[in-house]
């Protein structure tokens, strides 16, 4: 084989291999029972709501009343998405719908606890934030 031959062989061979390592690690997130979320979730929900909390707290200068119930609605939501995430039983259909209506509730609970202002400062933060994504 030529130089050039054995540059183009290792070329497709690693592609191979790549693309191989891709359909193998979507096969195994589709196995029941399996969960891509699982793991160090934990944590991260934790870090999150915290990091949330502290995002909150600043932004929409929360009274101490007002950050202790926004930590116990953060936490809560936290809890229930783990157990969202971890239910073997749910399709990705049905995870993704209940995701979103525990993200619903939890945003209405926290309008719940803020003033007309700082409800306003939370709606344009969250506009510029989803033009932010789109952009």
């Amino acid at each position: 084989m030529t130089t050039k031959t054995t540059g183009l062989f290792a070329a497709t061979l690693a592609c191979g291999l790549i693309l191989a390592g891709g359909v193998r690690a979507s096969a195994q997130s589709a196995l029941p029972g399996v969960q891509p979320h699982a793991g160090k979730a934990g944590k991260a929900g934790k870090f999150q709501g915290k990091r949330q909390l502290a995002k909150l707290s600043q932004e929409l200068n929360l009274t101490d009343s007002q950050k202790a119930q926004m930590k116990t609605i953060l936490k809560n939501a936290g809890e229930k998405r783990q157990t969202i995430r971890a239910n073997a039983q749910l399709s990705e259909t049905d995870r993704t719908a209940q995701l979103k209506d525990l993200a619903k509730s939890t945003h209405t609970q926290i309008g719940e606890i803020l003033t007309p202002e700082q409800r306003a400062t939370l709606k344009a933060d969250r506009a510029a934030h989803h033009n932010a994504k789109r952009g």
